[in-house]
């Protein structure tokens, strides 16, 4: 890497890992991290080396861990937003845009890795993600020109909160982990300590003294003019759509120990509470009113079912409501809809287990979660979207559909409700499937089926017992993408590919011709003859 100043330590870190990986790359442990004997490997060949133990009276820690090294961990995060390294089935390799990187000026370099950090970066895997480290993280506009606007003043920790929580427009707390201190924490954790590994801010440190032992303990913070530089081209680079945020481990966030302290959850909680009722300022007053309903929607119920969502995202329970939420924003959903979609995902739930007389399917809704590709309802729409739950194929047919002999035509599949009614029970959803000349292979109706499992089903009967042509299975189906989502895993495990389409040719002639024989009136007469065989 080519000197750059006061920079230059980081981009030759940079190079040293990037130098390190190699294009053969390095295995990664079971959580998506650098192996340790790596992460030695790594921090010795930096700038500047970090001790990896410390020793506390009568203990010695040592670093077990790639994030417990705090300058490689935040280095190879970086090298992964800037697409320099990228990491996936178990190994972390360097890519052909780290050859073009080094080519660049040290300014362009510095420039493209921070902007990239700033969008791309995953936050949450080098903070403590509390309540307030999750609200600098959701709204990376806003926490940029609020620490942008900062200066190069300096400030104590409590005056640094101050500026973000208003920023933010948060009223003070007296709760201690909402003042305006662990605002400055937060801001320190989640932005500032990566922009000063740019030269970009300055810390502050006084030294104190417990039970004999001296420490360092940070007291204020201050901007170069290099950090404000970079945080306005971070503002000037800020994507139309939010960016997908790169992520190195397995899981987005870590596994809940037991025993934890879950006091950011509690906080997450209350202040989630407070954000509900300022977003739903109609239903507050109709509640303070004594009104029962606003329209068709019983307030007090569409405030609980908000707060119940809330609650899980804090508590990341179960986890898959926190990946549903994700999800749905790196796609550019709003927020405020894709919380109504969970709401509504817990509802469903909710009024099943009481159609049902049981308790609550944690099972099921942790599906409906994991299967959410849309906002399952949206204000601004009149029909909304449910998700396809995930389809399980039986061992038994996973062995059947191995054995056969591979054809070289696609499918095409589809689902649709048929145009009959059954006494008690309505119209029965229909699943068909036509191979690559229009030829109908199977149609599957059903009255209780979940969508997804009825699909495989069909396709299943498609394949070992067609109703026209040989057993046989196609190389790929193609389906709507809410299909595809339920299709992909079970289809996957006998080495067919699931296409996303929206459009059907095939499928749907053979759908509307289907629906118009259903449709059409026939008299005894006819069916007489049919049987005759005539």
């Amino acid at each position: 890497m080519p000197d750059s100043g006061p920079a230059a330590p980081l981009l030759a870190d940079l190079g040293a890992l990037l130098d390190y990986v190699g294009e053969r790359g390095l295995p990664l442990t079971d959580t998506g991290r650098l192996r340790m004997a790596d992460v030695r490997a790594i921090n010795d060949r930096f700038a500047a080396p970090a001790e990896l133990s410390e020793r506390f009276g009568q203990h010695t820690h040592r670093a077990r861990r790639e994030d417990e090294v705090w300058r490689v961990h935040f280095v190879r995060l970086v090298a992964q937003a800037a697409s320099l390294l990228d990491a996936r089935r178990g190994r972390v390799r360097r890519t052909a845009s780290a050859r073009l990187f080094v080519r660049l000026a040290p300014d362009e370099a510095e420039r493209r890795l921070f902007v990239a950090w700033w969008w791309k970066g995953a936050w949450d895997l080098i903070s403590l993600a509390g309540a307030i480290d999750l609200r600098l993280m959701r709204d990376r506009l806003v926490t940029a020109n609020a620490v942008a606007e900062l200066g190069t003043l300096t400030y104590r920790m409590d005056a640094l909160g101050a500026r973000l929580r208003e920023a933010f427009g948060v009223r003070v707390s007296s709760h201690l982990a909402l003042s305006d201190e662990a605002w400055g924490f937060a801001g320190w954790r989640v932005c500032l300590e990566p922009l000063a590994a740019f030269d970009g801010a300055r810390p502050t440190y006084t030294t104190n003294q417990l039970n004999g032992y001296r420490f360092k303990d940070l007291s204020a913070l201050a901007l170069t003019e290099r950090g404000v530089a970079l945080l306005q081209a971070a503002v000037g680079a800020c994507p139309a759509t939010p960016a997908r945020v790169r992520r190195g481990m397995v899981s987005a966030y870590p596994v809940a120990q037991s025993g934890a302290n879950h006091a950011s959850e509690r906080i997450g909680a209350e202040e989630g509470r407070e954000r509900i009722r300022d977003e739903h300022p109609e239903y507050v007053a109709a509640i303070e009113r004594g009104e029962e309903r606003v329209g068709e929607v019983d307030p007090r119920a569409h405030l609980a079912t908000h707060e119940a969502i809330a609650e899980q995202l804090a508590a990341h329970d179960p986890p898959e409501a926190r990946q549903a939420y994700e999800r749905l924003i790196e796609r550019g959903h709003d927020e405020h809809a894709v919380r109504h979609a969970l709401a509504d995902a817990l509802v469903r739930e909710i009024w099943k287990s009481q159609e049902a007389g049981g308790p609550f399917d944690r099972e099921r809704y942790a599906t409906r979660l994991a299967a959410m590709t849309e906002p399952a309802h949206d204000a601004d729409d009149e029909e909304a979207l449910e998700p396809v739950p995930p389809a399980r194929l039986s061992v038994g047919d996973r062995q059947r559909l191995r054995r056969l002999p591979r054809g070289s035509r696609a499918w095409e599949g589809d689902l649709t409700d048929l145009p009959i009614e059954i006494e008690g029970l309505g119209a029965p959803l229909c699943a068909l499937w036509a191979d690559g000349d229009g030829t109908v292979r199977a149609v599957s109706p059903d009255i209780n089926a979940e969508p997804g499992q009825l699909a495989l089903a069909a396709f299943v009967r498609a394949a070992l017992h067609p109703q026209a042509g040989r057993a046989e299975l196609p190389e790929r189906v193609r389906v709507h993408p809410g299909v595809a989502a339920a299709l992909r895993e079970p289809l996957g495990e006998v080495g067919v590919i699931v296409e996303e389409a929206d459009d059907l040719p095939l499928a749907h002639e053979a759908m509307e011709s289907l629906a118009e024989f259903l449709a059409r009136p026939r008299g005894p007469r006819a069916r007489r003859e049919r049987r005759r065989g005539r």
